[in-house]
């Protein structure tokens, strides 16, 4: 599942917009378990933020996960 502060790469491009497949950005705003907001973390898109679908994303970062790892090892 996608989650707000999750980093994201765009794997397809998308039409009307300047994200192109390989980009990555983070989730800022979630509409619903299908739609999201993503800021563009391309420095030529900078303050950028894009809506887009969720199959047209890939989670690479997950802050979900890195907060599970990290209170794995705590305890």
């Amino acid at each position: 599942m996608i989650e707000i502060g999750d980093i994201v790469q765009i794997n397809c491009d998308l039409t009307g917009t300047q994200l192109k497949m390989g980009m990555s950005g983070v989730i800022v705003h979630k509409y619903d378990e299908q739609a999201y907001e993503i800021e563009a973390l391309d420095d030529s898109l900078a303050d950028c933020t894009f809506a887009v679908r969720s199959e047209q994303l890939a989670v690479i970062w997950s802050v979900k996960e890195s907060n599970e790892r990290h209170i794995n090892n705590v305890v």
